[in-house]
């Protein structure tokens, strides 16, 4: 049933009103407004999400995602990001769930493969990990995340070899990132006494 077109025209003016009244400064009133005008749209309740989620307000960021995947369980991006919510609660069980609905919503995206890493990572399923980050890697060959944090599992596991060639790589895809260059260089020769990749096996 489509809408009576005054209905069209008030949340057309509402939503213009409400732009003009915050002049690009988004707050609660701001979303608010929005779910509001058009409580059916999932879109308000993302993006209210994600400013919420950018202030550490990760619970209403939760609620804000759940509403929106009560609209639409298939919602990507709200899977995703409650990903990112509960893995910022350290709720890793729960962050894997939805990280892998999301991998299932979208198998082509490299993103949440990356993030599903860091969960296997620190729940210390290490092959899993590696999986995860190839899996990025493969789908995004210049996803600078996947390679820094698959060079330190390399190097954990004391895999120098693979931990070389992996840092290099992030290092060609970005020659300007210090805070990469230094932070790995200066770990290996603090650990390993002068050269980068020495003690292996």
């Amino acid at each position: 049933m489509t809408e009576d077109k005054n209905v069209i025209e008030n949340k057309s003016k509402a939503l213009n009103d409400n732009d003009k009244l915050n002049e690009g400064i988004k707050d609660d009133k701001y979303y608010l407004k929005l779910i509001e005008v058009e409580p059916t749209n999932k879109e308000h309740y993302k993006n209210f999400g994600t400013y919420l989620s950018n202030l550490k307000r990760y619970k209403q960021a939760e609620e804000c995602y759940l509403k929106a995947m009560q609209l639409d369980s298939n919602y990507f991006n709200a899977n995703f990001e409650l990903g990112n919510i509960y893995r910022e609660l350290n709720k890793n069980k729960e962050a894997e769930i939805y990280y892998l609905k999301a991998i299932e919503l979208k198998p082509k995206e490299s993103l949440p493969y990356l993030k599903l890493g860091y969960i296997y990572n620190i729940s210390n399923r290490i092959k899993e990990a590696e999986e995860s980050y190839l899996k990025s890697i493969e789908l995004d060959n210049t996803q600078k995340g996947a390679y820094n944090n698959l060079c330190y599992l390399y190097k954990d596991l004391k895999k120098f070899d693979e931990a070389e060639k992996t840092y290099l790589k992030l290092i060609y895809l970005d020659p300007c990132k210090i805070l990469f260059r230094e932070n790995i260089h200066g770990y290996w020769e603090k650990q390993f006494g002068g050269k980068m990749f020495s003690g292996r096996d």
